[in-house]
């Protein structure tokens, strides 16, 4: 971002008079720049010393307690400060003077500016003094107000917006909504909706536990001898420098997908490994050796609907969430269709990857020959009618990310409309089209 638009942001965001989208803005702009994220923060700590200095003689204490809404990881910095020397720093108030004599603005200025050094450097020093975790990047998350936790000292801290990333941090992404991680050295991973990830670093190396989730990685070149490892499980992905996606999810085998580069697999228990490159994929199967499979590709939803049993010329077209329940109210009934285009290819393998939001139950999932709906016009009584035998279903029993194996054979090529009915008792809320990287996917592995 641009100074000139930058530099409003920091001032506004300081005196409390940004808007909320301006809020948006700037926490993306600082996501990305380590520079203006330490030149937002001393710019709010020191219009904060300024508030003091204009009431009263402004001494550490008082600077501490100025900045005690700052995040978490700034108050605990400051806290260590305290025990040091800056305690005796005082910003004394002018004394009048009996002659006319220019303003002590830019005085007061250098004086806050030259005490926020020195807390800054005081606690850097006590931080390594006492081997605390190291900042190694920024975590941001896509879901305002959602439960996005970051677990760090023992104790779980609700996300909003952006903060440090450190190195013994762990974290549990939401049920809706991708996290952002930005390492100091450009390297960025996006963890799907219901992640668990934890950072472990081993010296300079990155090294990153996966208990449960979907990761998208792009990674920087490493520095010799010291590569990015995911390990999930039994399996175990090493990373000089590339761009791929690790799963592990309770409903199916470990999964590595690679986009660009090269990455080594290793599985832990029977030392078997693999060299996967660019377009290839592994599925991890127990008692099975590591092989390469066809080639993978994503397809996100182009368009999804639902329909109401109770209300059935109602349009329900371009919500956030698909509705899909039995007779349960407040609903009733809910049937939604999901339309994918793909390539003309054969099919060997078809993965359908789902986001709940809400809710509970069993559903399956039927193909439907009939493409000539539309989110604008389809309703209840013009959903598309489907094959009589389903080609895969699905139970979930909480929120997150479920994948639902489909009959390949069924799935065809050049495109597919899927019909999703509930069963007794189910009533979900499952992330749309509408909702972007946690809406509808389908994973296809074309045959070798």
């Amino acid at each position: 971002m641009a100074d000139d638009r930058l530099v409003p942001l920091m001032h506004g965001y300081a005196i409390g008079a940004l808007s909320e989208p301006e809020e948006r803005e700037l926490a993306e702009a600082i996501a990305h720049d380590s520079n203006a994220a330490r030149s937002l923060f001393e710019q709010v700590v020191v219009h904060r010393l300024l508030q003091q200095h204009k009431r009263a003689p402004v001494s550490a204490d008082r600077v501490l307690a100025a900045l005690s809404d700052l995040p978490a990881v700034t108050k605990g910095v400051m806290a260590r400060v305290q025990k040091s020397r800056i305690e005796s720093a005082r910003i004394e108030r002018p004394r009048r003077a009996s002659r006319p004599r220019r303003s002590s603005a830019p005085v007061a200025w250098a004086i806050a500016a030259g005490l926020l050094v020195m807390c800054v450097i005081a606690g850097e020093t006590m931080r390594r003094q006492h081997g605390g975790p190291s900042v190694i990047g920024t975590l941001t998350s896509f879901e305002p107000g959602g439960p996005v936790l970051v677990r760090r000292g023992g104790s779980d801290i609700p996300l909003a917006g952006t903060c440090q990333l450190l190195a013994s941090d762990r974290i549990t992404s939401g049920s809706s909504a991708p996290v952002a991680v930005a390492f100091n050295d450009g390297t960025r991973l996006e963890l799907g909706p219901g992640t668990v990830l934890t950072m472990q670093p081993p010296g300079e190396a990155k090294a990153l536990t996966l208990a449960r989730g979907v990761v998208h990685a792009t990674v920087t070149p490493q520095p010799s001898g010291h590569p990015l490892t995911i390990t999930a499980s039994d399996v175990r992905a090493t990373v000089v420098g590339t761009e791929f996606t690790f799963e592990a999810l309770a409903t199916s085998d470990p999964r590595l997908v690679v986009e660009h580069g090269r990455v080594r697999l290793d599985r832990l228990s029977d030392h078997a490994s693999i060299d996967v490159g660019a377009g290839q994929s592994v599925i991890v199967r127990p008692g099975h050796p590591l092989a390469l499979a066809g080639k993978v590709t994503s397809h996100a939803a182009v368009s999804d609907a639902h329909g109401l049993k109770k209300d059935p010329s109602s349009r329900h077209g371009t919500e956030a969430a698909l509705r899909v329940a039995d007779e349960v109210e407040p609903h009733g009934v809910c049937i939604a269709c999901v339309r994918f285009a793909l390539d003309e290819q054969p099919v060997a393998r078809a993965v359908l990857r789902l986001t709940v939001v809400q809710g509970s139950g069993r559903c399956e999932v039927y193909r439907s020959s009939d493409d000539s709906w539309s989110e604008a016009s389809v309703n209840y009584y013009h959903l598309p009618d489907h094959d009589p035998a389903p080609i895969g279903s699905f139970t979930a029993d909480r929120e997150g990310v479920v994948e639902i194996e489909l009959d390949a054979g069924a799935v065809g090529t050049g495109g597919i409309v899927l019909v999703l009915v509930p069963t007794d008792g189910c009533n979900l809320a499952i992330a749309s089209h509408e909702c972007g990287s946690s809406g509808p996917q389908l994973e296809v592995t074309v045959e070798p």
